[in-house]
């Protein structure tokens, strides 16, 4: 199993990030764990234009912990075989790889997670990296996520590391078990008939829109 050195080495430049942000330092967890992408669920929902496809991998191994704001996870996770993201081709469409971590007796509230780094790696070294960063859920969980424009990926671990920044008034909260998430969304082309009519107005000067600037994902 590859080291958790490059990760943890990331920790001293969040740790600064988070006293500016005022967050206090906690105490540290660390998980290693399996995830088999052959026993993986799958979901796709459409929204506001664009359509969802989720994949989950149920996280395998977890020893339950109990974190406050201010405590910081780092995970470890090896798949039983390697997983294989897929690219699009399809301008806009984007690419998102994390956890979600969750338990029992884990409140419905917002929370929030500052991200120390996320890595994919393959055979022992780094696929991609995603810079830090930080996630909100109002949900009953912690999720920290990292995204790209959709690029095909093929990975065997992920690294990566969250603190916890925000647990509404929660004193802390119980962690059992999670998953990891990958997500593809891919913007949703408009029927024909629909586009036809669009292109009519456009041409009539009925339908003037400034086109929006698509920036990066962090």
């Amino acid at each position: 199993m590859t080291s958790t050195r490059s990760m943890l080495s990331r920790l001293p430049v969040c740790a600064l990030l988070l006293s500016a942000a005022g967050i206090a330092q906690g105490a540290t967890y660390t998980e290693t764990l399996t995830a088999d992408p052959t026993a993986a669920s799958t979901s796709s929902v459409v929204s506001g234009g664009t359509q969802f496809d989720f994949t989950f991998l149920t996280l395998n191994g977890f020893t339950p912990i109990t974190v406050a704001v201010g405590d910081t996870v780092n995970l470890d996770i090896t798949l039983t075989s390697p997983f294989s993201a897929p690219g699009d081709a399809v301008s806009g469409s984007i690419n998102g790889y994390g956890v979600n971590l969750t338990g029992a007796t884990f409140p419905a509230i917002n929370t929030s997670s500052a991200n120390n780094g996320i890595s994919l790696l393959s055979a022992g070294s780094t696929v991609v990296s995603f810079a830090a960063g930080g996630n909100t859920t109002t949900s009953s969980q912690l999720s920290l996520f990292g995204n790209e424009y959709s690029v095909a990926r093929l990975f065997d671990e992920v690294q990566l590391s969250l603190t916890v920044a925000d647990l509404s008034g929660t004193a802390s909260v119980a962690l059992d078990s999670g998953n990891f998430e990958f997500v593809q969304s891919t913007p949703v082309p408009l029927p024909g008939s629909a586009m036809l009519l669009l292109t009519g107005a456009a041409g009539l000067g009925l339908y003037a829109r400034p086109r929006r600037r698509l920036s990066m994902p962090a």
